[in-house]
């Protein structure tokens, strides 16, 4: 399925919101044009990527990223990895 038809079947689950599915349809779906732009992580990367004065929020992130389509996850993939690094964090992102 498409990724915004499948992010809508899986939000109308109970319990399953955006960033929920938009990390499946990433990880467990394979979508190669999904970015969870409320994800406070790639926001700060994103923020700091850029120079930003302030992290962008949702909104504001989800037109930023558009640029990057058709591949938005690979971008969230790349900036979580900057994140973990700006931020010394002993983490890798899941492949």
């Amino acid at each position: 399925k498409p990724p915004g038809e499948a992010l809508g079947e899986l939000t109308a689950l109970k319990g399953v919101g955006p960033w929920t599915a938009e990390v499946y349809l990433m990880f467990c779906g394979g979508h190669a044009d999904v970015f969870p732009a409320g994800d406070v992580a790639l926001q700060n990367a994103v923020g700091a990527a850029f120079g930003l004065a302030a992290r962008p929020q949702a909104k504001a992130l989800a037109q930023l990223s558009e640029v990057w389509s058709p591949w938005r996850s690979v971008a969230a993939r790349l900036f979580w990895a900057y994140y973990a690094t700006k931020m010394r964090r002993d983490m890798v992102p899941i492949g």
